[in-house]
Formats: C-alpha cells, sequence, structure tokens
C-alpha cells in the first residue's frame, strides 16, 4: 500500500461514520464520537485526515472499501460500530469496536473491542486514536501525545449535551436555518450547567453566539455572550484548536485580520488535520485580497475534505472574482452533484452564466430548475427576483422577493424592495422601503463597518430620500471604514447606485469603472443588463466601459 498519497506525504485516513447498534434516538452520539475521534487524528502532523463533511454521506453506505478509499483519496479507513448500553441502576456502559482497513487489499491493518463503562468514554476515544498511529507507525510527537489524552469534561451527561450540540450546530452550518441554531445554544448551555469548565462547549457556544450575530439577529448582545465564551475557553485551555479557531473567527468577522490569523495559524499547528482551519485562513487572505494564497489554502482545506460542496463553491466563487469563468463553471457543477439539495449551488451556478454570457434565459432556467430540487431558502429568492430585476420584470421582482420570507429582513432586502419599487415606477413605496433600509442600518452600529450592508447601504437609503448631504457623507465613511478587499466591487457598485439617485452621472460612471478594476462579482454584461444603470446609458464615458475590446 502506499503511505504517501498526498502531496505532504502524510499518510491519508478517512474515518467513516460509526455504526450506532444502540437506540436509534442515539444516532447522534455514534454520530458525535466519529467526529471526535476525526478531531484527535487530526492533531496528528503525520496524518491526513477526512473532514466530517466528506465521510458522512458514506453512512449506511453499501459501498465497499476500496471504491470509498478512491473517491476519498486514502491509504486507510477506519470504521466501526457503538452501542451505548442504559442501565436503570448501574453506570451505562459503552462498547466501541474499531477496525481500521488497508485501502490497498482491504485487510484488516488493526481492530480492538473497547467495553468501558461511560464515564471513560474519552479515555476509549483517546486510546483508539493512540491504537490507530502505532497501527500506521507514526511517531507521535509530545504535544500529540498530550492532545490525543486530552479530555474536555469528567461529565459523562455535560458531554452527553455537548454532543448534541454540535449536531444542531452542523445542522445549522448545512443550512443556516434559525432553528437548529437555538437547539445548539440551549444544549451547549446545558453542558455548561453541569460543568462550567468544559472549554470546549465555551467554544462552540462561542460559535453559535457569532454566527447567530451575523447571519441572523445583528444583535450586538449576542456578540456580548460570544465574548463572554471565548474568554472562559482560552483562559481554560489556551492552546486548544477549538478556543483559539473560535476566537480567530469571532476576529475575522469584526475585521481584525491579524489578530485573526494570529488564532487560527496557532489552532492549524495543533490540529493541523482540521480542513475548516485551513479554509478559514484562506477566507482571512480572501478579505486581505491575497487571491493567490486564498485558493492555495482553499485547495488544502478541499484535499482534507474532497466531498465538502460548500468549499467546492467557495472555490468556484473564488475563480468567478478572478474571471475565470469556464473552471468556475465546472466547479459549481461538481458542488451541486455533491449536494442538489443546497441552494446556493444553483444561484452560484446562475450568477456564472450571467457574468460570462449575460444569458438570462439559460440563469432562469437554472432557477426554475432548482426550485423543482433544492430546498430554497429567502437568499435564494432574493437572487431569483435579481434576475428579474434584471430581466426588467419588475412586478415580478416584487412578487417573488415578498411572498417568500421567513427570515427577519435585512438591510440588503429592503434596499431590494425599494429599487425594484422604483423601476416599477411606485416612487411613494420606494420611499418606504429605503426608509427600512436607514432604520435597520443606523440601528445596528456595529453591521456599518460590516460587509454585507454597512455604510455603503446606508448612503444609497439616503440617497433614495433625498438626504444628499447625509448620502455623501456617508459614502466617505463607507471609503474610509472599508477593510474588505473580496468586497470592494459591492462597495463601488453601491457607491455608484447612490450617484445615480442623486442625478451625479460623472461620479457615478467613476466609481463604475474604479469598481470594475477589483477582483468581484462584476463583468460587462452584468452592466448592460441592469436597468439601475439607465441614467448613464447614453454617456460616451458610460459607452466606453461596457464595450468588448475587440468592437470596432
Amino acid at each position: 500500500s502506499t503511505t504517501d498519497s498526498s502531496s505532504e506525504g502524510r499518510i491519508k485516513l478517512a474515518v467513516l461514520p460509526f455504526e450506532n447498534l444502540g437506540a436509534p434516538e442515539d444516532e447522534y452520539f455514534a454520530d458525535g464520537i466519529t467526529e471526535e475521534i476525526i478531531a484527535r487524528l487530526a492533531s496528528v502532523s503525520g496524518l491526513g485526515v477526512i473532514a466530517r463533511t466528506s465521510v458522512m454521506g458514506y453512512k449506511g453506505t453499501e459501498k465497499r472499501i476500496q471504491v470509498i478509499a478512491e473517491e476519498l483519496g486514502v491509504d486507510y479507513i477506519l470504521e466501526g460500530t457503538i452501542r451505548w448500553q442504559k442501565s436503570k441502576d448501574g453506570e451505562d456502559r459503552v462498547r466501541i469496536t474499531p477496525q481500521l482497513i488497508r485501502a490497498s487489499d482491504g485487510t484488516h491493518a488493526w481492530a480492538h473491542i473497547y467495553e468501558e463503562s461511560m464515564s471513560e468514554v474519552f479515555k476509549v476515544q483517546s486510546d483508539v486514536a493512540k491504537e490507530v498511529v502505532a497501527a500506521l507507525n507514526i511517531t507521535l510527537l509530545d504535544p500529540e501525545r498530550e492532545r490525543l489524552a486530552h479530555h474536555g469534561t469528567d461529565d459523562p451527561e455535560a458531554y452527553n449535551y455537548y454532543l448534541k450540540g454540535k449536531e444542531f450546530l452542523n445542522l445549522f452550518m448545512a443550512g443556516q436555518d434559525a432553528g437548529p441554531m437555538k437547539q445548539a445554544t440551549q444544549f451547549f448551555a446545558s453542558a455548561l450547567d453541569l460543568d462550567p469548565e468544559f472549554a470546549a462547549a465555551h467554544a462552540r457556544a462561542a460559535q453559535c453566539y457569532i454566527e447567530l450575530y451575523w447571519h441572523l439577529t445583528y444583535d450586538s448582545s449576542d456578540l456580548a455572550i460570544a465574548r463572554e465564551h471565548l474568554a472562559e475557553a482560552i483562559m481554560l485551555d489556551p492552546n486548544g484548536a477549538e478556543p483559539l479557531m473560535a476566537r480567530g473567527s469571532y476576529y475575522y468577522h469584526d475585521h481584525n485580520y491579524e489578530p485573526a490569523l494570529r488564532d487560527l495559524e496557532k489552532a492549524a499547528k495543533i490540529q493541523p488535520g482540521n480542513a475548516s482551519i485551513w479554509a478559514e485562513i484562506g477566507y482571512v487572505y480572501w478579505r486581505l485580497g491575497d487571491y493567490t494564497k486564498t485558493l492555495e489554502l482553499t485547495e488544502k482545506a478541499i484535499e482534507l475534505d474532497p466531498r465538502s460542496a460548500a468549499l467546492i463553491a467557495t472555490e468556484a466563487l473564488l475563480l468567478v472574482h478572478l474571471d475565470e469563468y469556464d473552471i468556475a463553471e465546472k466547479k459549481v457543477r461538481r458542488s451541486i452533484s455533491l449536494a442538489p439539495q443546497t441552494p446556493s449551488g444553483h444561484w452560484r451556478l446562475a450568477q456564472v452564466l450571467l457574468l460570462r454570457d449575460g444569458d438570462l434565459t439559460q440563469a432562469e432556467k437554472v432557477f426554475q430548475h432548482a426550485s423543482d430540487i433544492a430546498s430554497v431558502s429567502d437568499e435564494f429568492y432574493v437572487r431569483w427576483s435579481e434576475l428579474d430585476y434584471l430581466g426588467r420584470n419588475f412586478d415580478t421582482a416584487l412578487a417573488r422577493i415578498t411572498s417568500n420570507r421567513s427570515d427577519p429582513p435585512d438591510g440588503r432586502y429592503h434596499i431590494a424592495l425599494a429599487k425594484y419599487s422604483l423601476a416599477a415606477g411606485d416612487s411613494a413605496q420606494a420611499r418606504i422601503h429605503f426608509d427600512s433600509a436607514r432604520v435597520f442600518a443606523e440601528s445596528r452600529p456595529a453591521l456599518l463597518t460590516s460587509v454585507s450592508f454597512g455604510y455603503s447601504g446606508l448612503a444609497l437609503a439616503h440617497a433614495g430620500l433625498g438626504n444628499r448631504d447625509e448620502a455623501l457623507e456617508t459614502v466617505r465613511k463607507a471609503r474610509a471604514s472599508h477593510k474588505n478587499a473580496s468586497n470592494s466591487w459591492q462597495l463601488f457598485y453601491r457607491e455608484a447606485n447612490t450617484f445615480v439617485l442623486l442625478g451625479e452621472v460623472d461620479a457615478a460612471i467613476d466609481a463604475l469603472a474604479e469598481g470594475m478594476s477589483f477582483p468581484g462579482e462584476r463583468s460587462k454584461h452584468l452592466l448592460r443588463l441592469d436597468p439601475t444603470w439607465d441614467p448613464l446609458r447614453e454617456h460616451p464615458r458610460f459607452k466606453a466601459l461596457v464595450a468588448e475590446p475587440d468592437a470596432s
């Protein structure tokens, strides 16, 4: 068997989801233990361990080991069963039977049966990890040996709540729906009630509140709770990958890129086999405008998580920003094949076709098809309404964006409604929506420097309300506070739109021309289609901006 299948000479291993032989409601426990074993093995530098996302797809599979190994590009597979034996009077017991299989010939390299009381579940996890490493003849460094033996809590019940919390956090990360996130925070809270010194539970709770703030609530009290959990996690386990990763993520979302890199790179040293850490470091470099580094790190993450539709879609978006539309299209189609139910892959495909070819018909077909097979979200309908707007079907755009709301509306949503109403000739309704966007932005000061809306959205709202001085002042603030290189085009798009609403044709064209020089989700096809730029169409400079270089 080859033991050098990765570019870094590491043995590649996949830990398949351990089969639950207990009650059906214990499924989360088997999945959680699998994930914990993956995390322990990810701290061994001589191993390349395939991430949870890529192995969960093989749950209950009939595929042969050799086929799975080939699909994941690994040398060994660890599989096994778990039974949680619950006892009414005595102590619960857990029985874990792992086996390590050589991919080349399907033979067993190692197998064992562990049967212990539930309070020994951490010891079993570290024993499994140590035995696997020994069977693969990998020499452990001292810090690695310590990480393998580390356990977060002595309370089996707290640990149980922690595993349940992780299950719901994973559900949220897959779909960004508020329901699972609320349950995740409750489970982590229960774990911490039983053991307030459980560092990993603090780290995961912090992660929940960071995600809640940035994706759902924009409520700064969520950030305050995240900070409290982070402080506890770091104090209790200053060299733990989870606390460092959570704090790095907090800094990243707060546009504090240097400390984010410090924490995440430290976490990567502790868990070099953790795909999520490499992906997150890549995102920081993307925000800093270093596309080469971002692509390199994203590819490194994909090597450890080859069936992650989200990572492959991220790589596609990077390529879109770099105008590499043909490769981006291949990547997007791959991400859709891995997760056809995920709506974002479909709208990314529509976007690639629009940016590259300016083809509204093809893009519309993608949305139609996706609405039949994907579990579509609010964001999906917002994206679809943008397509209606580009096709000048303004009433359809308004109907589509308003009829499918489950999330609380955010600033982008109000601005979209305002633009569609304006285009449909209803300026009174547009004013109402511009005002809602203004209120949204002004009531959330922490968001003003953010990517998704921020000062540039507020400037646009002021312009729509005819507040000329405020709009111009806010445009200046948007530029001054702009730290996110990956979103430069969005900043200039909104700035140009602000100038259009203020009747400043030359300033609008200046902003568009500057914006087009940055990587982003922009193209000449899109400028030609977008009704936002109708007041600029006849201007010679705008015509020059959208002209094809070879049009003579």
